[in-house]
């Protein structure tokens, strides 16, 4: 399991999970939803400075995503899992399992 990082912003994670098929639908207040259709998943990230660690493991739970498809889309690897101690990604995983 990679480690996930603790400076990631609420727009960071958005953009993450954008590259993992997700959609921007709307935002109340500082609460960003984003919605994928196929599978079906919604996820609720707030738009704070920086996410906490447990929050961003709930977000990652209602995504459906493991840390390891996460840390591909937040680094911008698509065919790959992302390894924190090389910083490039190796071995390929398919994001929608």
């Amino acid at each position: 399991m990679s480690k996930l990082p603790t400076d990631l912003s609420g727009r960071e994670v958005r953009g993450a999970l954008e590259r993992a098929g997700f959609i921007f639908r709307r935002q109340t207040g500082s609460h960003m939803v984003l919605r994928r259709d196929d599978p079906y998943a919604r996820a609720v990230v707030p738009d704070h400075k920086q996410i906490r660690m447990g929050t961003l493991r709930r977000i990652l739970a209602d995504a459906g995503l493991t840390a390891d498809q996460f840390m591909v889309t937040v680094h911008g690897f698509k065919n790959g899992v992302f390894d924190p101690k090389t910083r490039v990604a190796r071995a390929k995983i398919d994001l929608f399992r």
